[in-house]
């Protein structure tokens, strides 16, 4: 059961990656850029660190992506009040209407895939997603072996796996 699941997980994941890869060929894009921009534009100021945290990526990757950005001039940087060694990152109007491109795509995709569910069905599944994936971020590799433990005394890993479904 878990197995069939993990390649689900697996099989939804390589899709929508090779979806995300087509949606920024026309702007320069790799799927992680495409997936950077629109987290850019859905937590506005974000900082390199945050941005990092989110997507699950190096610093490098991240640096790299705002970097393309900030030569394209679809971001900006404003320095931290806090802490100036920090920069926040935000849309300039051209990089909200590139994020508006990508998002039309990427409706297009979220409806092609819940097609067969009702809009109920859809939208609790999507929420549910949107929960497993706080949760993987919140974890890292220093993490996992811990999983295997009894995580506040739940009983097993199955049941804790229950719990994600």
């Amino acid at each position: 059961m878990r197995t069939e699941q993990a390649r689900v997980f697996g099989v939804i994941s390589r899709a929508a990656h090779h979806y995300m890869k087509w949606m920024g060929e026309p702007y320069g894009l790799n799927a992680i850029e495409c997936l950077m921009i629109l987290h850019i534009h859905q937590y506005d100021a974000s900082t390199l660190e945050q941005i990092t945290k989110a997507m699950v990526v190096d610093k490098s990757v991240t640096t790299r992506g705002v970097s393309k950005f900030l030569a394209k001039g679809w971001v900006a940087k404003t320095n931290s009040f806090v802490d100036k060694r920090v920069y926040h990152v935000s849309l300039t109007a051209l990089g909200k209407t590139i994020v508006n491109e990508l998002n039309f795509k990427l409706d297009k995709w979220n409806d092609y895939l819940a097609a067969d569910l009702p809009e109920q069905e859809a939208d609790q599944l999507f929420s549910a997603l949107e929960s497993l994936a706080k949760r993987a971020i919140e974890s890292s590799a220093a993490d996992f072996p811990s999983l295997l433990e009894k995580p506040n005394g739940w009983g097993s890993i199955t049941n804790l796996a229950m719990l994600c479904i």
